[in-house]
């Protein structure tokens, strides 16, 4: 006893001066604590030991009365949820209020792990009302207090003894009020943090830590315990409820009825006023996809868009009592949608948070444990249903697109080949039971080639845009329409067709076709050939109809008449894709030959030199037309293998004409795609070079309706040739496409007037015309033949009108070279002038 009252003597001293007087509290010679006067009193200090024997005894009574006290509200506890019924939360709320009121705290609040987070599951007063407000601050907050972390960490009791100690963390004390707390784990491994605070400071004393933590201990198993046994209760309800929404999502893969089943089953399982399933829509927004309401007025509510997503990152399952009293994301998505509370759950498979169920009620609603973790496994299930029949949908959307593409022409939208046989077919059954007729148009575009090559392809791409839509608007509805391959289009007449009708409709797409289109700041224009044939006039299949439609749209082309419809006398010519085949193979085998038709100084009277013109000889000794085979072969591309040949031909003839000492130029016909091409000009200067000829001697002939304007391409292969000494010579000028910009640009030195003027002579239109281009061409400084000239009368008046020169039959046909030789040798002109 003298022991201890020296040290608590010196302790007084230290702390209050000498105006304390201490004295132990013993109890059988073991402290039970320290009481103390102040201040000291002067006399009768051997009372203070009498007073000190007397209070040790009723102090060890009342920290008896204490532990009596702690082991009864232990076992009332134990008692309580052996016998308890109820939710989770009204055993947390029992537990609470006592714990609180019996350790004189000012709350208790319960932490319970939900997934990887601690979430706040009851905050109550020792007077038994809920810190509602608390709550809503706690699961709101982006961090949780540091000690209720470190105790479920490490499954230790941790204290904190004043308002700014960093265990309670930053701004936490203060804004809840907090002067001093104990946080203890529940159970181990901890399923959650108990922890009571005050509003004053305090230290907690042993006992109470080990009641606290015996408490915690205690309550932790009777949560574990609860937990599990909601949990199988939950696993069976929810079980059944996943079954019938399994059910549903095998049979029906869209997204918005998998919704409205899942919230239909979450609306019974849960007892709830209403259910609703929302997924995103855009980032931060929300649509309510699925709802299911006990009240008819609910059911009927029109779905809505939310502006807001739930949270920033996904949450466990939220359960709210009242929206009034909270004001976190989750309520603002509960306003939104019309309800005072509810329970909110993500949905497994949207990120985010972004795609929800909610469970909730137009009157603020308590929420059971067993309804909370029903909505939770609801979200699970329901979201893993939900991103199966959201794969499912993508993944029919994509058969749909594969099939789309698959009978689609993608640059137009248009059917394609396979698709038009398989409708065409089926109009075709449809008329052979109705006794009906079909007409298939066969439609190919004129010029298309030269406007692909020379503006390039973006601009060739929408020009079969636009014919496609032009098509489009020019048919019936019902009506089918293709696009083939290239520049060539189907189009099928389904009803009331004739012979008439349909020819009638083939003039409609001849004219929509060919008006003009603005491309790249340029007007331009094709034409079109067009073939018609009539189902079952013309053939019992889609493939017979279709290649008779080809052959008649052959016949239009190799006519120049625009539309042809077919002619059974006309089945022996050879289809298209025979004619390409054969056409290769006369390549291969040099079949192509050259005729010369002589160009003739009309000042000078005689010859100055002769045109190369192809010819495709045929086995049995026969002429295929050039009007036949060389739109064929410009539109497969043969043409830049055929030009070559050509050329390199006629640079040999001319080679021979010079060795026999005839001053004669040699003129080749050309296409812009030769030109545009960058090797052409190599061709060309390669060819001279083995023939020794001088480029002065050749002339190259390109024809004014397959330029566009400004076509650089063009422009330098031209350019490059002038550079060897070839002349240029603007064919068929005349026919609307050249401009004196053009004419500017280009190294002209020849225009040959088309031969439609010439022959149209006798209109006083045509000769102000002919007149005008030939004083175009010489103020420019070219010099200006006439084409097609067949009559001495034709052959005046191109001199009358001044033309250089002039070309046609009236002088001679083109001729083999052998013949066009002997024809020079024997002063052809003067013989025919003589006759």
């Amino acid at each position: 006893r003298e022991r201890l009252r020296d040290v608590a003597w010196e302790l007084a001293e230290d702390l209050v001066g000498d105006s304390i007087a201490c004295e132990p509290l013993l109890l059988h010679g073991q402290p039970l604590g320290m009481m103390t006067v102040e201040p000291a009193p002067s006399e009768d200090v051997a009372a203070l030991s009498q007073l000190s024997d007397c209070a040790a005894p009723l102090l060890a009574w009342q920290a008896a009365e204490r532990g009596r006290t702690q082991a009864e509200l232990l076992l009332e506890v134990i008692e309580a949820a052996g016998a308890h019924s109820g939710s989770l939360g009204d055993l947390l709320y029992m537990v609470c209020t006592r714990l609180a009121r019996e350790l004189e705290v000012n709350r208790a609040s319960v932490f319970l792990q939900i997934g990887d987070r601690l979430v706040p599951r009851m905050a109550t007063f020792s007077d038994g009302h809920k810190e509602t407000d608390a709550w809503a601050r706690l699961r709101q907050a982006h961090e949780l207090p540091p000690m209720v972390e470190s105790a479920f960490a490490s499954g230790k009791p941790v204290r904190a003894t004043h308002g700014h100690d960093p265990k309670l963390g930053v701004g936490w004390a203060e804004a809840f009020g907090i002067q001093s707390a104990m946080a203890v784990p529940l159970a181990s491994p901890p399923v959650g943090v108990l922890v009571l605070d005050s509003s004053v400071r305090r230290s907690f004393r042993s006992d109470e830590i080990r009641v606290i933590t015996a408490f915690g201990s205690l309550l932790g198993e009777i949560v574990r315990r609860t937990q599990q046994a909601t949990e199988r209760e939950v696993r069976l309800a929810a079980g059944e409820s996943v079954r019938e929404l399994l059910k549903h999502g095998l049979a029906s893969p869209d997204v918005a009825q998998m919704a409205q089943r899942l919230a239909s089953i979450a609306r019974e399982a849960v007892e709830g006023g209403v259910a609703l399933v929302c997924l995103p829509v855009e980032p931060g927004t929300l649509c309510e996809i699925g709802r299911a309401a006990a009240e008819p007025a609910l059911e009927g509510h029109e779905p809505r868009r939310i502006e807001s997503p739930v949270a920033e990152e996904p949450i466990g399952p939220l359960a709210i009592v009242d929206v009034a009293d909270e004001h976190g994301p989750a309520e603002r998505l509960l306003r939104e949608l019309g309800l005072a509370a509810g329970v909110v759950v993500p949905l497994v498979g949207y990120k985010d948070g972004s795609g929800v169920l909610v469970c909730g009620s137009v009157e603020p609603r308590l929420w059971s444990e067993r309804a909370l973790e029903l909505c939770s496994q609801l979200g699970l299930e329901g979201g893993l249903v939900l991103e199966a029949a959201r794969l499912r949908e993508l993944e029919r959307a994509h058969q749909v697109e594969l099939q789309h593409r698959a009978h689609h022409d993608f640059l137009t939208g248009l059917g394609n080949r396979s698709l038009f046989y398989e409708h065409t077919g089926s109009a075709l059954a449809v008329a052979r039971r109705e006794r009906n007729r079909v007409g298939v148009l066969l439609v190919d575009l004129d010029g298309f080639k030269d406007i692909n090559d020379g503006l390039g392809h973006d601009h060739g791409d929408r020009l079969l845009a636009e014919v496609a839509s032009r098509l489009r608007n020019t048919v019936r509805d019902g009506d089918i329409v293709a696009r083939l391959g290239g520049d060539e289009f189907a189009v099928a007449l389904t009803s009331s067709v004739s012979q008439h009708s349909a020819l009638a409709a083939a003039q409609r797409i001849a004219d929509a076709v060919g008006a003009p289109i603005t491309l790249g700041g340029i007007e331009v224009s094709v034409g079109s050939s067009i073939g018609v044939a009539l189902f079952p006039d013309h053939g019992r299949s889609t493939e017979v109809v279709l290649r008779n439609a080809d052959a008649a749209m052959y016949e239009a082309k190799r006519k120049y008449s625009g539309i042809e419809l077919y002619q059974q006398q006309a089945g022996h010519r050879q289809t298209r894709a025979v004619l390409v085949q054969s056409l290769r193979q006369a390549i291969a085998e040099h079949r192509l030959v050259l005729h010369y038709q002589p160009k003739i100084d009309l000042k000078a009277g005689r010859v100055t030199g002769a045109e190369a013109l192809v010819r495709w000889q045929q086995p049995d000794g026969s002429y295929v037309p050039p009007a036949e085979f060389i739109p064929l072969a410009e539109a497969t591309g043969l043409i830049r293998e055929i030009t070559p040949l050509v050329l390199a031909d006629a640079l040999q003839e001319c080679r021979r004409w010079l060795d026999d000492g005839l001053d004669l130029d040699v003129a080749v016909n050309v296409t812009t795609p030769d030109i545009s091409h960058s090797d052409f000009p190599d061709i060309v200067e390669g060819a001279l070079e083995r023939t020794g000829v001088d480029g002065t001697h050749l002339t190259v002939e390109i024809t004014e309706s397959s330029l566009i304007r400004n076509q650089t391409q063009v422009i330098v292969g031209l350019r490059e040739l002038a550079q060897l000494g070839v002349s240029v010579s603007l064919d068929d000028f005349g026919t609307g496409y050249s401009s004196l910009g053009l004419l500017d640009q280009l190294p002209v030195s020849e225009l040959k007037i088309d031969r439609g003027f010439v022959r149209e002579s006798d209109r006083p239109a045509t000769t102000a015309i002919v007149r005008s281009v030939v004083s175009l061409g010489h103020a420019l400084g070219l010099r200006v033949v006439a084409e097609g000239v067949e009559t001495e009368t034709l052959v005046r008046f191109a001199a009358r009108l001044g033309c250089d020169a002039a070309q046609g039959y009236y002088y001679a046909r083109p001729l083999p070279a052998d013949e066009f030789r002997a024809w020079v040798a024997a002063d052809g002109v003067r013989a025919q002038a003589a006759a």
